[in-house]
């Protein structure tokens, strides 16, 4: 009987931990949409503001740099320690049709921060709205990735 609770015992400490693991690893970072509120929050977070131009449905580099970067842990984990992220979107396709608000906004952003339409672009924006950081796409590795990101925030305390 006292092994077979033992073992009971066991059992749930490995689910519990299961499910800790099961729950940092799901954690999806946070990407707005609305700059102005991303503005808003990077004044009170006292981080930088990380914008990903994309065309999220018919953009194939823009998928790979999701797959390959934006959706893993490494990343997510670094971009929630310094950075309010915003996705400026140009989805093609009908289901993933923008409101009008929505397009008005991102092609207001386009002209300011991405003026040559180039997708997928990183911008890296302070507190005042001020690019401080641009970079197109290229293959980068996990690591070499988040040292481009910090040599971009780097540029603000220049």
């Amino acid at each position: 009987m006292n092994r077979s609770i033992a073992t009971f015992f066991v059992i749930l400490l490995f689910a519990n931990l299961f499910a800790s693991a099961t729950e940092i690893s799901d954690k999806k970072a946070t990407w707005l949409t609305d700059f102005d509120q991303a503005l808003k929050e990077c004044k009170q977070s006292n981080k930088l503001i990380l914008m990903a131009f994309t065309g999220s449905d018919w953009c194939h580099a823009c998928m790979r740099l999701t797959a390959e970067h934006f959706e893993k842990d490494s990343f997510q984990k670094f971009a929630d320690e310094n950075f309010i992220l915003v996705q400026v979107d140009f989805p093609r396709s009908k289901k993933n049709r923008l409101s009008a608000d929505q397009i008005a906004r991102n092609e207001k952003l386009a002209e300011k921060y991405n003026p040559d339409g180039i997708l997928p672009f990183l911008v890296v924006v302070d507190e005042n709205a001020v690019a401080i950081g641009k970079t197109e796409y290229q293959e980068w590795t996990p690591v070499e990735f988040i040292n481009l990101l910090k040599s971009l925030m780097r540029k603000n305390k220049d």
